[in-house]
């Protein structure tokens, strides 16, 4: 009948060394080993708290080992790890697919660099002519703004003359009334004129018919 200390380090042994080793392979030599020198046993009261602990542990590892599931994950760890390459390769291989269209992009780039720069080049050249023209405009505002003062300056004397036409106006008018009133009596004038006009054409015709006689008498 094996006793605490012979359960603890059956334990202890049995954590230290894996079941597995890192090739999945089991491992050579078994759980106890003959070489080891043991430690002279030391026997603890029963029901001690850290026995107990260590046995429940080692009861727990034991069953741990035992079931299948162990052996799943461990087939599935290597199943990752024979996947991880194929991974590697693949983006490997994107990689490489990828080169020519991102050598395509860059050359594109380069492609279009010279475009661009000309299009700097141009809008440096234009930069003066702007300048020239923004120092033209700032040379005619003075101009501009002595004409708008000058036309300001005009202004009263155009309101004054309007203002003497509005007075002018009156008189024009009555002049017009006057005119008018009077256009009645130079109608009338003249048609007097056309009245007398046939006594004078009988005076003279008169006149004429008398002087044969007149001449015949002398």
């Amino acid at each position: 009948m094996s006793t605490h200390a012979d359960k603890q380090q059956r334990s202890n042994r049995i954590s230290r060394q894996p079941f597995f080793n890192h090739q999945g392979a089991k491992p050579e030599k078994g759980f106890i080993s003959t070489n080891q020198v043991q430690a002279k046993l030391k026997v603890s009261k029963p029901n001690d708290p850290h026995e107990v602990e260590a046995e429940a542990m080692a009861d727990h590892v034991v069953a741990r080992l035992a079931t299948p599931a162990f052996f799943h994950t461990d087939q599935t760890s290597r199943s990752q790890l024979n996947r991880q390459p194929e991974a590697e390769e693949e983006e490997a291989l994107q990689t490489l697919r990828r080169q020519p269209e991102e050598e395509e992009e860059e050359l594109q780039t380069l492609q279009r660099q010279p475009e661009e720069e000309e299009e700097v080049l141009q809008t440096l050249r234009r930069q003066p002519e702007e300048e020239e023209e923004e120092l033209q405009m700032l040379r005619r505002q003075p101009e501009e703004e002595e004409e708008e003062l000058q036309m300001l300056r005009r202004q009263p004397e155009e309101e004054e003359e309007e203002l003497q036409m509005l007075r002018r106006q009156p008189e024009e008018e009555e002049e017009e009334l006057q005119m008018l009133r009077r256009q009645p009596e130079e109608e009338e004038e003249e048609l007097q004129m056309l009245r007398r006009q046939p006594e004078e054409e009988e005076e003279e015709l008169q006149m004429l018919r008398r002087q044969p006689e007149e001449e015949e008498e002398e």
